[in-house]
């Protein structure tokens, strides 16, 4: 099967360039070809290519091959680009081979042309093949250090996040700590307490520990109605609860608190956490106490009197 041959001639004239032509047959192409011999038809054909070799006549009226050289690559495209002349000197030779000629061929030994075009096609392909996977490497390349610079903003970037983000839980830790009552965050799920302050009796670090377990040193959550789960009722209501339990301190002593909690939820509105704190109403329920049963006896000692008075 032909090797088909997208071909430029820059040829004065038409047998001349069919000669050409006719040798590139029989050495197994086919041309598709066209004819030039003016520096204004080389400009055309060249903008209306791609071509894939041009042979160039060296002596024409008009101008030279090497005139058709410098046009030629002056588009800075890589054509296999052969100088076919009836005769070139050894100057000129050298002078075409130094301008960037890739072979001179002599009209009167076309036998080389073939062979010659057949080269330069592959010598081409090779430049061509070699430019590609330049230019792969080097997109790479690029790609590469872009990456590569993406990841280290995106670290440096992350660190300055965690580092803001350590601050800030430092800040919290120092913002609860300096409460004078307990205070807690609870998960909403297991009800294990995720931070709590000194005056929780528990620190600022907790394990897995539950509130259940801190507050009423007991293995299950409580329940009933004389006391019951603050979490439990914000699990349904979604909304802030205040409740009053007996929690122990921390030396075990049993205490009456107020409990208010707070709830943390997520996008979609699910209860995830839950922000307590406890204020130790113990004194103030004895006062209350005290001050019921002192008007108790002040209720009793006037009703009394006032039984008294209706005595004959």
């Amino acid at each position: 099967m032909a090797n088909s041959l997208r071909l430029l001639i820059i040829e004065g004239k038409d047998d001349d360039a069919l000669l050409e032509v006719e040798e590139l047959r029989e050495w197994g192409f086919d041309p598709d070809f066209q004819r030039v011999d003016t520096a204004e038809d080389l400009e055309v054909a060249l903008q209306a290519g791609p071509w894939d070799a041009i042979l160039a006549d060296d002596n024409m009226p008009s101008f030279t091959g090497l005139d058709a050289l410098r046009i030629v690559r002056s588009y800075e495209i890589d054509i296999p680009f052969v100088l076919v002349s009836g005769m070139i000197g050894e100057e000129r030779a050298v002078e075409a081979m130094k301008s960037g000629v890739n072979d001179y061929i002599m009209k009167g030994n076309l036998a080389r042309l073939a062979p010659a075009v057949e080269r330069e096609l592959r010598e081409a392909t090779v430049r061509r093949e070699r430019r590609q996977a330049l230019n792969f490497s080097a997109q790479l390349e690029q790609k590469v250090a872009e990456r590569t610079a993406a990841l280290s903003a995106e670290i440096e970037e992350r660190k300055r996040a965690e580092k803001t983000v350590q601050q800030q839980r430092q800040f919290l830790e120092k913002a609860i700590e300096s409460l004078a009552h307990p205070f807690y965050v609870i998960d909403a799920h297991d009800r294990t307490i995720l931070l709590a302050n000194s005056a929780s009796g528990f620190g600022v670090t907790p394990s897995e520990t539950t509130c259940h377990a801190l507050t009423h040193k007991q293995d299950q959550p409580c329940n009933g109605a004389s006391c019951p789960c603050p979490l439990d009722i914000m699990k349904k209501t979604r909304e802030r609860v205040t409740a009053e339990h007996s929690h122990y301190d921390s030396d075990g002593n049993p205490r009456c608190c107020e409990i208010h909690g707070y709830p943390v939820l997520d996008d979609a509105g699910n209860l995830v956490q839950m922000i307590a704190y406890t204020l130790d109403i113990s004194e103030r329920k004895q006062a209350e106490a005290e001050r019921k049963k002192l008007e108790e006896q002040l209720h009793h000692a006037q009703k009394m009197e006032a039984l008294g008075g209706d005595c004959p």
